[in-house]
């Protein structure tokens, strides 16, 4: 939809999951990948933990945004954001999903 000459989406998923989780995740990704860290990764945990509370003010003010714990496994996690998804297209009329 439009919004001030703009586009914005119809939804925006937010996977949030505590900072330990995030930070684990990814050092073993990088691990299994034998890749080393960058200087993205390395910040300190005070700058994580404002961009996270900077998405969470995001979506506690703007209606489009959903939540999701993502700290749950993996597939659970797929199966939320599917159940969202399938929300929204049958709110557009896509009777088949």
């Amino acid at each position: 939809k439009r919004s001030h000459n703009t586009l914005e989406p119809d939804r925006t998923f937010l996977l949030d999951a505590p900072l330990e989780v995030g930070m684990g995740r990814a050092a073993r990704r990088g691990e299994e990948a034998g890749e080393e860290t960058d200087r993205f990764e390395t910040e300190q945990a005070a700058f994580f933990e404002r961009v996270r509370s900077g998405f969470q003010a995001l979506a506690a003010e703007q209606t489009r945004f959903r939540t999701l714990d993502a700290s749950q496994p993996l597939e659970k996690v797929q199966f939320d954001l599917l159940g969202e998804l399938k929300l929204l297209l049958k709110g557009k009329g896509y009777p088949r999903v």
